[in-house]
């Protein structure tokens, strides 16, 4: 998904639960940055760390740290520090953010974008969004339902192809249908734009390639 594509599904999302709130998980950058091996002490006042109600706001800091994002239902809860030791010199003490209840959405990697040092090409990574339930709970599952539902409407899995770059090479005619790969409406426009732009990475030992919206050529045949 892109920036236009979190955007609109931003608004989508704040339309249907209004009282949602998103914040940023901590990267191992911010983690390790709370950890002094000089002394073995943990910093005493982490950076305070704020939910808010929209999405796309949480999404742009996330771009820039290449952060993890979790949405929560509860419009009261903010994020908590705590922190922990193991008491082995080989596990430091940390910091850690203690989860929201369930049900909340962790979305992974979702604002990462890479290019390729051997074959050039520019690559969306996949960002992955895993809906947490507490088993057997049918207010939870509906929840996860609706909001899969709204993201089909920013994104779908049509006229996928594999294939290698920079040849071009079809690896597979299409993506299967019951793959868990969707992908933005922006961000097929933008993979479209370019040979060199790719929405899945999938490398290779000899070759670099990946997802690509299926060619019109290829459609009409």
């Amino acid at each position: 998904m892109s920036a236009e594509d979190f955007r609109a599904f931003s608004e989508i999302l704040s339309a249907v639960f209004p009282g949602a709130r998103y914040y940023m998980a901590p990267t191992d950058k911010q983690r390790n940055y709370l950890y002094r091996p000089i002394d073995g002490l943990l910093r005493q006042r982490p950076p305070r760390i704020l939910a808010h109600h929209s999405l796309y706001r949480v999404w742009q800091a996330a771009h820039r740290w290449e952060a993890d994002i979790v949405m929560t239902l509860d419009a009261q809860w903010q994020p908590v520090w705590e922190h922990t030791n193991t008491g082995h010199e080989e596990y430091p003490p940390y910091w850690y953010l203690m989860s929201p209840q369930k049900p909340f959405v962790w979305f992974q990697h979702p604002a990462h974008r890479f290019t390729s040092t051997r074959s050039g090409m520019t690559c969306m990574a996949n960002c992955l969004m895993t809906a947490h339930c507490v088993p057997g709970n049918q207010g939870h599952f509906r929840f996860a339902n609706q909001f899969f539902r709204l993201l089909r409407k920013v994104t779908n899995d049509k006229n996928l192809v594999r294939v290698k770059h920079p040849s071009g090479e079809l690896v597979a005619a299409y993506v299967d249908k019951s793959s868990w790969l969707w992908v933005g409406h922006d961000a097929r426009r933008w993979a479209a734009e370019d040979s060199k732009h790719f929405l899945s990475f999938q490398g290779h030992k000899e070759w670099d390639g990946g997802i690509r919206p299926m060619p019109i050529n290829s459609l009409e045949t």
